[in-house]
């Protein structure tokens, strides 16, 4: 036997007449309007009892558009609001301290650029039909009468990127933040990576005669290195900013090695000349620059030449704090593609150097607090200004804190204050 399935009976009450053609419309004809929602009192009683009860919207729910509108424009309100009272440094100030960044970035590159083409070769196994195999870097000579064997280096682990959570690394909320100088102050530049950057303050290879006997090697092998400036508004209405750089080493021993290095380094090069920048290499184009004379030869413009002390027709000098190497700019009045050196007039101008030691052991396991004053011509943007280190170590962490603006007495105040936020991320732990 057939199954017999239940049909649905129309409900009496639910049955209507719908109008549809010329006649839909006009007066006395019901009209279905399927886009309109009836009022819910309006409804026959049983189609009433099926509608379920209204709720209100739950955050699955998509929300409505006039909200959104809402509270785009609530944001934008805020953003204008608190934006609208900053007070952005001066842009000289801004480029000084970009200079100054690129200076220290430069500085690493050559370095990494030898590396790389090392490694290069070490991987191809020397050059095409010369028949020689990869260049061993490190190792001890092979002894008299016994076969050479080719060895690969290892890939250095403390060399590779650190990653959140990886050995070395530390938050962005080890280092000062804006709340920590004042209202209104701001992050202005903030990075963080691992090691191949010279970020130490205190390398003065290029400069200092003393230098290079002091062999300081240890600042570089670092494991992990974040910085930032914080800029803003004082007391007084003056812009002051605050850079840092706070850097992992290997262990406590190592971090106190490096305070004790940037020490014997402000010892050695207490005084110390810096001439004007000097880039050779540089061919001439047909655009000669007026600023060097044409009947001098492009020899004539070398570091040595500009160490030797001012003669009498000298520009004046007055106390200026050390700044970053401007662009350089090319002394070219040669024929074109002749070579020519770059020289550089920039923010590093050369000049006399001082470095002083304005105390130590305020802050952290170990501290120091250097103050760098330079002596440059009269008329330079950061004419009559000195720059003040503060040096702290908590464990294997070392934080240099660098600063044209606060005395000593708020450098002191603001080593004391990073201590305190390196100390739930040192090893070992305060």
């Amino acid at each position: 036997m057939p199954e017999r399935r239940a049909e649905r009976v129309p409900d009496p009450e639910l049955t209507m007449e719908l109008t549809v053609g010329p006649a839909a419309g006009q007066p006395g004809e019901p009209v279905l309007d399927l886009a309109a929602e009836p009022p819910r009192d309006e409804l026959p009683e049983s189609l009433a009892a099926l509608m379920p009860e209204p709720t209100a919207p739950s955050d699955d729910e998509p929300v409505p558009p006039e909200l959104l509108t809402e509270q785009s424009r609530m944001l934008a309100e805020q953003l204008a609001a608190e934006l609208g009272g900053v007070t952005w440094p001066a842009p000289e100030r801004i480029r000084a301290l970009g200079r100054r960044r690129r200076r220290r970035v430069a500085v690493g590159v050559p370095a990494a650029v030898v590396l790389v083409f090392a490694a290069i070769w070490g991987l191809v196994g020397g050059l095409p039909g010369t028949g020689t195999g990869p260049v061993t870097v490190a190792g001890p000579p092979a002894a008299p009468g016994s076969d050479p064997t080719v060895t690969r280096s290892s890939p250095d682990p403390s060399r590779q990127p650190v990653q959140p959570g990886g050995a070395g690394w530390f938050p962005a909320v080890a280092l000062l933040q804006p709340a920590d100088l004042g209202l209104n102050f701001r992050i202005s530049y903030d990075t963080s990576g691992s090691v191949g950057a010279d970020l130490w303050p205190f390398h003065l290879a290029d400069y200092c005669p003393a230098y290079a006997g002091l062999r300081v090697a240890t600042y570089r092998d670092y494991l992990f290195s974040r910085g930032n400036s914080v800029g803003g508004d004082g007391p007084d209405g003056r812009v002051r900013m605050l850079s840092q750089q706070v850097t992992r080493y290997a262990d406590d021993p190592a971090a106190r090695t490096v305070v004790d290095e940037a020490r014997r380094v402000v010892d050695a090069c207490a005084a110390y000349e810096v001439p004007p920048a000097v880039l050779t290499g540089h061919t001439a184009s047909a655009d000669p620059r007026p600023n060097v004379d044409p009947s001098a030869p492009p020899s004539s413009a070398t570091p040595s030449s500009s160490a030797d002390p001012p003669s009498s027709a000298a520009p004046s000098w007055s106390s200026s704090s050390a700044s970053p190497s401007a662009p350089a700019v090319p002394s070219s009045s040669a024929e074109p593609g002749a070579t020519v050196p770059m020289v550089d007039p920039g923010a590093r101008t050369g000049g006399r150097h001082t470095l002083r030691v304005l105390g130590d052991g305020f802050a952290g396991s170990q501290s120091l607090l250097v103050r760098q004053e330079v002596t440059a011509p009269a008329g330079t943007p950061e004419a009559g200004t000195v720059t003040l280190y503060a040096v702290v170590r908590v464990g294997d962490l070392v934080a240099v804190l660098e600063s044209y603006d606060y005395d000593d007495a708020r450098m002191r105040q603001l080593a004391g204050r990073a201590a305190a936020w390196l100390c739930p991320f040192a090893n070992p732990r305060c």
